[in-house]
């Protein structure tokens, strides 16, 4: 099985607190995954950032979404708790009240396309800008001339740290001019 949607988290989420107790995200993840039978590979997962796990941000989203919802609240920093809304929604037989989107007063975070969260979104259109700017700034500098070539390769190095100054850097490359 592949990482299930935010919106298929949704309802198992509410099931697994459906308690009453208190909960923070961390302490639900785990069922979660085994819940979706996740393989380890699946549960290590991260976005292109590298920093966040996705199945661990899907949850915090889906979290979110159900607390703009109504079904869970906070009831102190980090923590939250099923509502009433919450307990008749788990003891109803479809998914519709999780599956509909939310009308949270933050339209973005239901712009969700094809289950991916707004962050994974975000990382994912990012990528894509920056691979454009690269093949894009290859090409210009591909169609500049080679001594504009030479003098963009000075100014990296020397801003990488290597070779000293500009200035030490242009007198090499008119002494070599010289020679």
């Amino acid at each position: 099985m592949s990482i299930p949607t935010l919106r298929q988290i949704k309802r198992p989420l509410l099931q697994l607190v459906a308690d009453g107790r208190e909960f923070q995200l961390r302490d639900i993840v785990g069922p979660l995954a085994s819940h979706f039978a996740l393989t380890d590979e699946e549960r290590r997962e991260v976005l292109p950032s590298g920093r966040v796990r996705r199945f661990y941000n899907r949850c915090g989203w889906a979290q979110k979404e159900l607390k703009q919802e109504g079904l869970l609240e906070s009831t102190r920093r980090g923590y939250h708790k099923i509502t009433d809304q919450g307990l008749e929604v788990v003891s109803q037989d479809s998914d519709e009240a999780t599956d509909s989107p939310s009308n949270a007063q933050e339209p973005c975070i239901n712009n969700e396309q094809n289950g991916r969260t707004p962050e994974e979104l975000i990382e994912d259109n990012y990528q894509i800008i920056r691979e454009q700017l690269a093949i894009e700034l290859l090409q210009r500098i591909k169609d500049c001339s080679p001594g504009f070539f030479e003098r963009l390769v000075i100014v990296l190095l020397v801003q990488m740290g290597y070779g000293g100054s500009l200035e030490d850097a242009e007198a090499v490359g008119q002494w070599r001019r010289r020679h």
